[in-house]
């Protein structure tokens, strides 16, 4: 027998046959209004289904989908479960689920169902089916998503929403062309010096509570579009992620608690249109020359990862966007025009009882 026909025998014989109207009473009665799924089969994504779950849906979020590049992670990492739902042969559906926060979480991530079948309950079907596995492996009690437009999402399938937007960002993105950048070395703003971090140090900024209420005061932190609570038990995710981190020295050596200043991070992923480059800040600030040493600083970090990419810098009202726009524009970038202007970290618990 074949590697690949082993593969897809240990497929079945974990798989879920799903040809019945789903419960109420399912375990995870996060969504428990009746719908009746059509005939299928549940099972997990292995890296030979590759293409198939690239067919699923192509050249979404205008060549920054992440799955491409990250589908291989998602199927062999201990952390992270992907599941696929099969009607006659026919992968139509996926979604993997990110298990962070010492289990406490899952996180939602890459779902996503064939055009033609919108409406039909199979996502539904398929996140029930992936969370009551992992409340039995994990004893999770919540499930989280990043989503760029909750009434999209809304339209097709309001019960696949948690219910509590725990966070709500505006999105700036700036494509560029790395020939195009013109980075100095050293800036002009001397006085508004920032020290890079390790993730050890960003973890013991979490048990520090004047500092960690100041820098995260909704008690999450997004690192490559996954949420992690103030945990030390995520610092290995974290490192997984291999994020760039900055912290202004007026957070470092200042007040104590704090009351300005900032830290910010890039992650970043191969894509379609080169590479995504996640810039997140966190803190207030409104200082021009703070903000441009930390957009400098990162711009050196991630200009020589590919020869042009976007970055997205997810923000909130705590940082001043006249002031990271002109940041940008130093170096010649402007925002483009993108449908993805808002990010929300949606959250809901997961009741078992």
């Amino acid at each position: 027998m074949s590697r690949s026909t082993l593969l897809r025998h240990l497929c079945h014989a974990r798989a879920v046959r799903v040809n019945h109207r789903q419960p109420p009473g399912s375990l995870s009665r996060l969504y428990c209004s009746e719908v009746t799924t059509p005939p299928g089969l549940i099972r997990e994504a292995h890296r030979e289904d590759y293409t198939s779950v690239m067919q699923i849906s192509s050249d979404v979020y205008g060549g920054r989908d992440f799955l491409p590049c990250m589908y291989p992670v998602l199927v062999r990492s201990p952390d992270i479960h992907s599941y696929v739902f099969e009607m006659s042969g026919e992968v139509v559906a996926f979604e993997a689920a990110h298990v962070v926060d010492d289990g406490i979480t899952i996180v939602a991530r890459g779902s996503r169902v064939k055009q033609n079948y919108h409406g039909l309950g199979i996502l539904k079907s398929l996140r029930n089916h992936i969370v009551d596995r992992l409340v039995a492996r994990h004893a999770s009690k919540f499930i989280a998503m990043i989503t760029s437009s909750t009434a999209e999402l809304a339209k097709d399938s309001p019960s696949l929403i948690p219910n509590e937007v725990i966070l709500k960002r505006n999105v700036h993105v700036f494509p560029y062309q790395t020939s195009n950048l013109d980075i100095p070395e050293r800036d002009d703003f001397s006085a508004t010096t920032v020290t890079e971090l390790t993730v050890g140090q960003l973890c013991d900024v979490f048990v520090r509570p004047a500092f960690s209420q100041y820098l995260f005061p909704y008690e999450r932190i997004i690192i490559n579009a996954v949420p992690f609570r103030l945990m030390t038990a995520n610092s290995e995710l974290i490192q997984s992620e291999n994020p760039f981190i900055l912290m202004s020295d007026k957070v470092r050596v200042g007040r104590n608690p704090p009351n300005q200043g900032l830290v910010s991070m890039t992650t970043w992923y191969s894509c379609k249109a080169g590479i995504c480059v996640d810039l997140e800040f966190y803190g207030r600030s409104s200082n021009f020359p703070e903000i441009c040493n930390h957009v400098r600083r990162h711009l050196q970090h991630v200009h020589h990862l590919a020869p042009h990419g976007h970055i997205m810098v997810p923000h909130s009202y705590t940082i001043s966007t006249d002031a990271l726009l002109c940041a940008f524009s130093r170096h010649g970038l402007a925002p483009m025009d993108s449908p993805f202007k808002t990010q929300y970290l949606l959250e809901g618990r997961i009741d078992t009882a």
